[in-house]
C-alpha cells in the first residue's frame, strides 16, 4: 500500500477508534525503523568482524574461535 494511501485506509479500516489507530500508526511506525534489520545474514557479519581479529583466532570470555587456514 502506498503512504499516502494509508491515512484512509486507517480511517475506513478503524472506523473512528481512535486508540486502535494509534496503536496501528505505532506499530507501522516501529515496522519502518526496523525495516532493514537482518537484509545481511548473520554469517556474513561473524566472519568480517572475526577477519578483523587475530589471525590465528578470537577470544571472548567463553570462547575461543580458531581460525584455519585452507590454503
Amino acid at each position: 500500500m502506498l503512504p499516502e494511501q494509508r491515512a484512509t485506509f486507517l480511517e475506513q479500516a478503524c472506523a473512528g477508534e481512535s486508540e486502535l489507530r494509534k496503536e496501528v500508526e505505532s506499530l507501522q511506525a516501529f515496522g519502518a525503523e526496523a525495516s532493514g534489520f537482518i537484509e545481511k545474514p548473520a554469517i556474513e557479519i561473524a566472519a568480517r568482524e572475526m577477519a578483523k581479529g587475530q589471525s590465528r583466532g578470537n577470544q571472548s570470555k567463553r570462547w575461543t574461535i580458531l581460525i584455519r587456514d585452507v590454503r
